[in-house]
């Protein structure tokens, strides 16, 4: 599993994280909610290693994570997106997915003067994947366009394509539901069930509450830089926290 053990994190007097300890199993779809502010983008970027706790640990199947740059830790086989997709735009989509292989022995200087039919039986290879996950999120007909012209959804998918190059053990989604429309955010949620059918753990921040009961269990609130409850989607609904952490001291 993913644990976090007493991570904190503040910025300056704020406290966005505060003294969370949290485990995400693999064979799991874990989701994050709470209302804006609540931190959870921080702990985010705190399990990915793009921000360094200022107190606590974080570990994958039981390895420390806090000391390891970003890179690293996706090595090792955590991965995210983002709310916003970060594609590279000028590339080509199925470049974009070329970019995220490792064992590429084609980057290294020499292997290309003294291995140059390995090189190429391994990019035949690569791109034989690539193309094969592209097929697998309905982007196989877009392959050679380049990514900057893809909607939303389609980068989203793009995103999620990339990060299986690595076949990561747990994928952290942010926000997989903003700005996407429904035909293409049903795409998205029958591929995340796939992917996790295969054993990959999901912990996802979502404010689509339609989407989070749906498909994932356990859910987990957070407000104000803690975790409030823990549970299945019944328990969050009906826990008097909750519902004052979304709509304050309102009857």
């Amino acid at each position: 599993m993913l644990e976090a053990r007493h991570i904190s994190f503040g910025y300056d007097a704020l406290k966005a994280v505060d003294d969370v300890s949290l485990a995400f199993a693999f064979d799991r779809i874990t989701a994050l909610i709470g209302p804006n502010g609540a931190g959870k983008t921080t702990l985010f970027n705190l399990l990915a290693g793009a921000l360094k706790p200022q107190s606590g640990e974080i570990l994958l199947a039981g390895e420390a994570l806090t000391p390891l740059p970003p890179h690293a830790i996706f090595q090792r086989g955590l991965a995210r997106t983002f709310q916003i997709p970060r594609p590279f735009g000028q590339l080509s989509v199925l470049e974009n997915l070329l970019v995220a292989a490792d064992e590429t022995p084609g980057e290294r200087f020499y292997d290309g003067w003294l291995r140059g039919g390995a090189v190429k039986r391994r990019e035949r290879q690569l791109t034989e994947r690539a193309r094969e996950l592209l097929d697998f999120v309905t982007l196989d007909h877009l392959a050679d366009e380049p990514a900057r012209t893809l909607s939303g959804g389609q980068q989203k998918l793009l995103e999620l394509a990339r990060i299986l190059m690595k076949e990561p053990r747990m994928i952290l989604l942010d926000e997989p539901a903003a700005g996407v429309n429904p035909a293409l955010l049903q795409v998205i949620v029958e591929r995340i069930e796939k992917i996790h059918a295969r054993g990959i753990g999901f912990v996802i921040i979502e404010h689509n509450i339609d989407l989070v009961t749906r498909i994932c269990d356990p859910i987990v609130v957070m407000a104000e830089g803690r975790v409030l409850v823990e549970g299945s989607a019944e328990t969050v609904r009906n826990d008097p926290r909750v519902i004052d952490a979304y709509l304050g001291d309102a009857p």
